[in-house]
């Protein structure tokens, strides 16, 4: 019966011990998984993970973005976009009415902070219907070389062209406003072509 009782110590014993060494096994595999994403190179930058988003220095200055450059890397950019947004005046419009008016707001409002943060661009606010509110209305037919309109629209697939002196950057899906207009700042700070 003695040998019983230790045969049985020594099992519990065992199994406890290889439960706290999967534990830490794990813990550690974690940790090393974990600091093959501390940071990751695009090209010439170098961008670190920050609160569920990516860090980089831009022109000797931070930036947060919510993608990697990798992830958008499917996203079709067409025409010179960083050269025709490169003056000191941005306008940047969408249709208020919508079916993802909220994201693409966001989206809007997340594109111009980041010009002005980055690159000193004034920004002007526009809408193409803008009847109702105090901003101007405005589209892609008020823009010219001095002042260039990013329009923000709804459409069958996600992308960023240049047409004349306007730069249409389109969505399909509500989630997708965000990755197409970091995909275009990415093209502006010249982190993607």
């Amino acid at each position: 019966m003695h040998n019983d009782a230790v045969a049985e110590r020594r099992r519990k014993r065992l199994v406890g011990g290889f439960i706290i060494s999967i534990m830490v096994l794990s813990a550690f595999g974690f940790v090393l998984s974990q600091s093959g994403t501390q940071s990751r190179k695009y090209g010439d930058f170098k961008f670190k993970p920050y609160r569920n988003q990516w860090m980089t220095t831009i022109e000797d200055k931070k930036a947060v973005f919510n993608f990697h450059p990798s992830d958008l890397e499917s996203i079709n950019v067409t025409g010179d976009v960083k050269g025709k947004l490169s003056g000191e005046v941005v306008i940047i419009t969408f249709d208020p009415g919508g079916n993802f008016t909220e994201n693409v707001a966001e989206a809007a409002y997340f594109m111009g902070q980041s010009l002005q943060e980055l690159d000193g661009s004034f920004i002007v606010w526009g809408l193409t219907n803008a009847s109702g509110t105090q901003l101007p209305e405005l589209s892609c037919a008020n823009a010219s070389v001095a002042e260039p309109i990013v329009y923000i629209v709804e459409a069958e697939s996600s992308g960023v062209r240049v047409e004349g002196d306007c730069v249409i950057v389109s969505a399909s899906r509500a989630q997708e406003f965000y990755a197409v207009a970091e995909r275009l700042l990415y093209v502006i700070y010249g982190v993607m072509t």
